[in-house]
């Protein structure tokens, strides 16, 4: 009885198995229609940060600029964008995406310094005011600010005015104010004042130079070496 089930049951297996296999699948579930529709602006941000950290800030700004509307953060996503741009060295989209970013509530120190540059750029140096002196900065943006509005006010206003903008910020210390006295020694080149630049120029190198060493130092030197 045994040796008659076996053949019975395996053919009932395998007669089951082929009825399974042989049935047609059902169609498989498309996810699409589930899908949240910033999906494709977070895989657009995604795609930018991993750009940013691979040194590719032209994909990186191109990624930020496509979702700056549609993101919650739009004045981040803006700054980020300002910066993938410049750091690509596109300054025209860096200026077009620092208006999207002021529009957007921005209030970044970058996104004003470009507005500032490229008012400045366009020949309207009196739209650069504004962001330039009516924005808090921090003290090295301010910095930058100073000089750009210094270079704004030589075309417009005189060398007096635009030095003033470089000497509000000088602290009396050289360690600290070696970049704007060389910018004011720049300035003044440009402004005709050579004199005052060369001047302005010797303080900036003057430290830089290293004490000549006197001819009875130099010998007392060589006996040291000898001596050793």
């Amino acid at each position: 009885m045994k040796r008659i089930l076996s053949p019975i049951l395996l053919a009932s297996l395998l007669t089951f198995g082929a009825c399974a296999t042989s049935r047609a699948h059902g169609p498989s579930y498309n996810f699409s229609g589930d899908r949240p529709p910033e999906a494709e602006s977070y895989r657009d941000f995604m795609i930018a940060r991993i750009a940013s950290l691979t040194n590719d800030p032209e994909t990186a700004s191109r990624r930020y600029a496509a979702i700056i509307d549609e993101m919650p953060e739009q004045a981040s996503i803006a700054e980020r964008a300002v910066f993938s741009a410049l750091l690509a060295g596109d300054y025209p989209l860096a200026a077009g995406l620092s208006s999207r970013a002021l529009g957007a509530g921005s209030e970044a120190s970058l996104v004003r310094l470009t507005l500032a540059v490229d008012a400045i750029l366009r020949g309207k140096p009196g739209e650069a005011r504004p962001y330039l002196e009516e924005s808090p900065f921090q003290p090295f943006n301010r910095g930058i600010a100073n000089s750009i509005s210094a270079w704004r006010a030589l075309s417009t206003d005189g060398l007096a005015a635009a030095t003033g903008y470089l000497e509000q910020g000088l602290t009396g210390d050289m360690r600290y104010d070696s970049p704007t006295v060389y910018m004011l020694a720049l300035l003044q080149m440009s402004g005709g004042a050579e004199d005052d630049a060369l001047a302005n120029f010797e303080r900036v190198w003057a430290p830089m130079r290293p004490w000549p060493s006197s001819p009875a130092a130099s010998r007392q030197g060589r006996r040291s070496s000898r001596a050793a």
